[in-house]
């Protein structure tokens, strides 16, 4: 009679290594959607952040009598009215980054504040930007909105 030695034969360690993989896989898709998840939360605080500084700039013309200069307010980086700039963020420029992701910038020409995702889980892609414009709300003097415009790729 034989004696079988302990251990594992070569098809039992390529078995359970598939499973690690698979799991590992599924793990790292699971993690990767969440990420994406994260993103767009973080994104969405700071525009919820320059919208509080942008009201707040609004208020502090209306108080001292110059709303006559709200208008000055359409078209301008919004990332000023933040107490100091956010993670990530380029500055105004002339010409969209090349390659870069995971960054804010301000695109001069077309006067938006730009955000480009870094994850592949973001809602709508990683290759896509979100892009927000300071634009007027309502009449001459009424006042000023963040508002985010047309998904770009």
């Amino acid at each position: 009679m034989k004696c079988r030695q302990g251990g594992f034969s070569l098809l039992e360690l390529a078995v359970v290594a598939l499973v690690v993989a698979a799991l590992a896989w599924a793990m790292l898709s699971f993690l990767g959607r969440y990420q994406g998840i994260v993103e767009r939360d973080m994104v969405d605080m700071n525009i919820r952040n320059m919208r509080t500084g942008m009201r707040l700039q609004v208020s502090e013309l209306l108080m001292e009598g110059r709303q006559r200069e709200l208008p000055n307010l359409v078209g301008t980086n919004p990332v000023r009215w933040l107490g100091g700039n956010i993670a990530g963020y380029l500055g105004e420029l002339d010409a969209p980054p090349q390659g870069v992701r995971g960054c804010w910038y301000f695109d001069r020409p077309r006067r938006m504040l730009v955000y480009r995702p870094q994850s592949s889980g973001f809602p709508g892609g990683a290759y896509m930007e979100l892009r927000w414009q300071v634009v007027r709300s309502g009449g001459q003097d009424s006042g000023v909105k963040l508002v985010e415009m047309e998904v770009g790729q």
